[in-house]
């Protein structure tokens, strides 16, 4: 995303290279590379802009079976982040 790509496709199209996901939901912002507190809009998974449902979808279907999550930044104390994420991707099993 901050490359300006779709991840899903992303991921579809290096089905045969990809094994893990390293998982990060990030704020709207116009895609770049510039290093500094303007890139700094990491925040807890489905809190952002990040496609999960389509992105974990593919990754079920090429057979994906590890990730781990990643978050720059915090808000909030780190257990509360990681209960928020771990919540948000819990509801996605159903």
């Amino acid at each position: 995303v901050q490359a300006g790509l779709d991840p899903a496709a992303y991921l579809h199209q290096y089905r045969d290279r990809v094994r893990i996901l390293h998982m990060k939901d990030r704020f709207a912002a116009p895609p770049g590379f510039e290093p500094g507190v303007a890139s700094e809009h990491s925040t807890e998974m489905g809190q952002g802009a990040m496609p999960w449902p389509a992105l974990l979808t593919q990754a079920r279907h090429q057979g994906i079976r590890y990730a781990y999550i990643d978050q720059d930044v915090m808000t909030m104390p780190i257990y509360e982040s990681l209960a928020k994420s771990f919540h948000y991707l819990k509801s996605l099993k159903s």
